[in-house]
């Protein structure tokens, strides 16, 4: 009988086989927070006699967005067994997953996948990021930075870096630890190099990045730190690892940005999908966010909630610019211009221009589990 709820103790390792099979080798050394035994609470699967067959998996965190925290679930390891498809398992145990995460107070689901069973489920692939590809030749090298290879000696220094940045995911130190190990063990076509920045022997910043065998371009999967050694080390770090050019991707309010000016950019998106599961949950958490954009009238003013099925924000008496699932998360997390545009009242388009797209982590970092 198959039976659809959270992993057993006794199946963890017939879902971790489940994983591996469906993705690749290292899948546990790689995200042992997300399909370690400890998160097995979070590890909603479809069993048959003691053999799971489909499996949908979550791992929370809070993250800081500037000047607000608020909660998140990163959902992965999303895969169901050749034999068991078209069956809409996945997409009923994401049922599942969404009301455990209800009941954990998060707010917000980050999907790495899109489309399918992840826009039925409600999420959408948004995000406001800045781009930017950087060759060799766009930076001159600026201050006396060397580049060391990072070892565990460094770990209290790098963690201590890490938790003074405005927008990331809060971890513990073990959390921390295990990401930083697993999120760099290295894939059969890439590995992670974890370049420590230091400036008179003492660091100063980090960069993680992603170096794709056989191709002349790295991808930063995160950065740490001083904004201005962190950009005089890209054109070291070019010539030392012999690659033609490197992308680094920021949310607009990063501080980096204004270093990197000269060097041209384009607007993408997170790389993945993101639904707000509980609006209400986050509208509380969003309160000191509004009160550094709004004057406490603006924020008397403006009210928002549920219309059936959709959601509303009303500004006074104005005609209130209802949404879908889909057009709330855009506007929340962007690009909302297209959104705010819906607003027929001009004082609510201003309201929400004002607050939407809020900053947000780049989450197709060491964080995503």
């Amino acid at each position: 009988m198959l039976e659809l709820r959270s992993c057993l103790k006794s199946e963890h390792k017939s879902a971790l086989n489940l994983s591996v099979k469906t993705f690749k080798g290292n899948m546990a050394e790689q995200f042992h927070l997300l399909l370690g035994e400890q998160n097995t609470d979070r590890i909603f699967v479809a069993s048959e006699e003691g053999q799971v067959v489909s499996m949908v998996n979550y791992y929370p965190a809070t993250v800081r967005l500037n000047n607000f925290t608020t909660k998140v679930g990163s959902i992965g390891s999303v895969c169901t067994n050749e034999n068991y498809r078209k069956q809409s398992l996945a997409s009923r145990l994401l049922v599942l997953v969404e009301k455990k995460m209800l009941e954990e107070n998060i707010r917000i689901a980050i999907i790495s996948g899109d489309g399918g069973i992840y826009n039925r489920f409600g999420s959408k692939k948004v995000g406001n990021v800045v781009a930017r590809i950087i060759n060799r030749n766009s930076l001159k090298n600026k201050g006396n930075i060397e580049l060391v290879e990072y070892s565990n000696q460094y770990l209290d220094e790098i963690f201590k870096i890490y938790q003074n940045e405005t927008l990331c995911f809060l971890r513990t130190r073990e959390e921390f630890e295990q990401l930083l190990k697993g999120q760099t063990y290295p894939d059969t076509f890439a590995d992670y190099p974890i370049i420590l920045l230091l400036s008179n022997h003492q660091v100063k910043g980090y960069i993680i990045v992603n170096r794709t065998f056989g191709k002349r371009t790295l991808l930063v999967k995160e950065y740490a730190g001083d904004r201005e050694t962190i950009v005089n080390a890209i054109p070291i770090i070019l010539r030392q690892y012999k690659k033609f050019n490197l992308t680094i991707l920021a949310d607009p309010t990063d501080v980096i940005n204004s270093y990197l000016d000269s060097v041209p950019s384009q607007m993408t998106d997170l790389y993945a999908s993101l639904k707000i599961v509980d609006f209400l949950g986050f509208m509380k958490d969003l309160q000191p966010y509004m009160q550094s954009k709004l004057s406490n009238l603006e924020i008397q003013k403006l009210t928002y909630g549920f219309q059936e099925s959709n959601f509303f924000f009303q500004y006074q008496e104005s005609k209130k610019l209802v949404l879908d699932i889909y057009q709330l998360n855009q506007l929340i997390l962007g690009p909302s211009n297209e959104m705010i545009d819906l607003a027929i009242d001009g004082q609510l388009s201003k309201i929400l221009a004002k607050l939407f797209p809020i900053p947000f982590v780049w989450v197709n970092n060491l964080n995503y589990q």
